[in-house]
């Protein structure tokens, strides 16, 4: 259940629609359910239904990605629609993918821009990884690596792996910013550190680019990513190299 969305040859983006940490334990007893609703348990469906229908937005949200794995889409958007006005943001994210992938429903970039945006207000990660893309690609939006590069960035300073990996892509194409492989390369380390295995990738084709010294550096810097967060250590580094 729930499937993976990579789009683009080097963008490691993907549809995430578990829940933030703060709904941690009540979004894994849904999630549960969910799981095993789509696995033809009717208790579990009962169940989650029951708690959707209480209010419950993460249940609602869940019974949502229910339905659309169903390919059950009026009933996905119903009840995706129900957890949003309750300000769910892994709900108002998973519409604005149905919206821009046009899945179950017409596509619709402005739409989907709308619900991503509320979404990353509400801190989704996943939502500023697809509003990055949606820029990159200039999907309902005029075409901008800049703009893509800010919304990857906010994602990557809060800790998301695949984020930080498609900024240390954007350093070593010069996509939005200026070209520098000693930044490409330690944030694609850190990238590989936090478990984004594509990343690796990255590392290989750049160490082919750079002398021993830099290595080093890059090494020191990945080490101070991880210490100050992504924006400040790049702006260290930065200050430090003019």
């Amino acid at each position: 259940m729930g499937y993976p969305n990579i789009k683009g040859l080097m963008v490691f983006f993907y549809l995430f629609i578990a829940s933030i940490d703060l709904q941690a334990l009540e979004n894994k007893e849904a999630q549960s359910l969910a799981f095993k609703a789509y696995k033809g348990n009717a208790g579990a469906l009962q169940q989650l239904k029951s708690a959707a229908d209480v209010g419950d937005s993460v249940a609602q949200n869940w019974l949502g990605s229910y339905f659309r794995e169903k390919h059950e889409f009026n009933n996905a958007l119903i009840w995706f629609n129900k957890a949003a006005q309750q300000n769910n943001p892994v709900a108002l994210n998973n519409l604005g993918f149905l919206f821009s992938e046009g899945v179950g429903v017409k596509a619709d970039s402005p739409k989907a821009l709308v619900y991503y945006k509320r979404a990353a207000e509400l801190g989704n990660l996943d939502a500023d990884n697809n509003l990055a893309l949606m820029y990159a690609q200039g999907e309902g939006v005029p075409q901008s690596y800049r703009d893509a590069y800010i919304w990857f960035e906010k994602a990557a300073d809060m800790g998301d792996g695949l984020a930080t990996a498609n900024i240390g892509i954007y350093y070593a194409q010069g996509f939005g910013v200026q070209k520098n492989n000693i930044i490409a390369f330690a944030l694609c380390k850190r990238a590989v550190l936090m478990g984004v295995g594509q990343a690796q990738r990255c590392k290989s084709e750049l160490i082919k680019q750079m002398d021993q010294h830099q290595v080093v550096r890059a090494d020191q810097l990945s080490d101070r990513i991880q210490q100050l967060g992504v924006r400040n250590a790049i702006n260290e580094y930065l200050s430090k190299s003019h």
